[in-house]
């Protein structure tokens, strides 16, 4: 099927929002989901979109990014939003080319995570090249901190642009530091894809994988999928039927869908400065706003559920 059943009323909200067992779910035969919005702080847009759609229960969880300006409007907005699901986004990474936000700790307390104008590097490799065990630690610690100060309860935490999963000793941290603030961690099971996403990035990836199956073994708490982009750039509806695909072929087990919603507006085009990562935002806020999503969810049997669910 190429377009959502728009089937409203009755579906919409009605979603089995359900507490999942620890590493059980592919044996339960049980289709479990997390749609998650990633970036809330980063932008007036970012915000307006991702917590309407997280309170209308059209996704169901958020993760915030400290150190940019945003992140108190959207603080202002949780506060009052007892049953959302919040995370923070940890961000060792400032990635546009007009708009830079420097590290949430002091600029002296993480020298390897700035720039000579004191910002976070743009890119990837700049991080990996400069940045240390100490800015990493606190760096990630003061971001917790932070939203933990703006009164948010916090579920979970994980990873802006994949960086502190690039190297086993860095996702060794943030391990360390969400068991010690009593949060889940995201991390999801290797995979053909996962590898194919250090390839693709000609990352070396040999203490990673071996970091991630060593928690595997050890019972550890994973998602089973992780889908980070759902494909089908050519148009709106190629994008929207690619979500319907994904839905559709979702496998027993906890997959989380990593979204990234805005508004239109000036402020997005300035921000991101690339159409199509502009026009991609707006279409999944689009996409996912329509009952007919949600009536797809339940058609196939998907339980809805979010990192607040997972770590009772």
């Amino acid at each position: 099927m190429g377009y959502f059943r728009f089937i409203f009323a009755s579906f919409i909200l009605c979603l089995n929002i359900g507490a999942y067992g620890m590493n059980q779910s592919g044996e339960t035969g049980i289709k479990y989901l997390i749609i998650h919005g990633d970036d809330v702080g980063v932008s007036h847009g970012v915000n307006r979109a991702s917590l309407r759609l997280l309170q209308a229960g059209h996704i169901s969880s958020v993760s915030m990014m400290a150190p940019c300006p945003w992140v108190f409007e959207a603080a202002t907005v949780l506060k009052d939003c007892k049953h959302c699901d919040i995370g923070v986004h940890i961000t060792l990474n400032s990635e546009f080319s007009s708009y830079r936000w420097p590290p949430t700790a002091p600029y002296s307390s993480v020298p390897g995570l700035v720039d000579e104008l004191g910002t976070l590097h743009r890119s990837l490799s700049d991080t990996m090249k400069y940045a240390g065990l100490s800015d990493v630690r606190k760096e990630t610690e003061a971001q917790i901190a932070k939203i933990r100060k703006l009164g948010l309860a916090i579920s979970h935490i994980d990873i802006h642009m994949g960086t502190v999963a690039m190297k086993a000793e860095w996702l060794k941290i943030y391990v360390d530091i969400a068991e010690r603030n009593k949060v889940l961690p995201m991390l999801v099971r290797w995979s053909d894809e996962l590898e194919a996403y250090f390839k693709l990035r000609n990352m070396p990836y040999d203490e990673v994988k071996d970091f991630l199956k060593e928690k595997e073994r050890s019972g550890y708490f994973m998602l089973d999928r992780l889908i980070t982009d759902v494909g089908g750039l050519d148009s709106y509806e190629d994008r929207r039927d690619a979500y319907v695909r994904a839905i559709r072929s979702l496998k027993p087990g906890l997959t989380q869908i990593i979204t990234h919603l805005s508004d239109p507006g000036e402020e997005l085009s300035a921000m991101i400065g690339n159409k199509m990562r502009e026009v991609r935002r707006t279409w999944d806020t689009k996409i996912l706003s329509d009952p007919g999503f949600i009536a797809l969810l339940r058609e196939e049997k998907i339980s809805l559920t979010s990192w607040s669910q997972l770590n009772l």
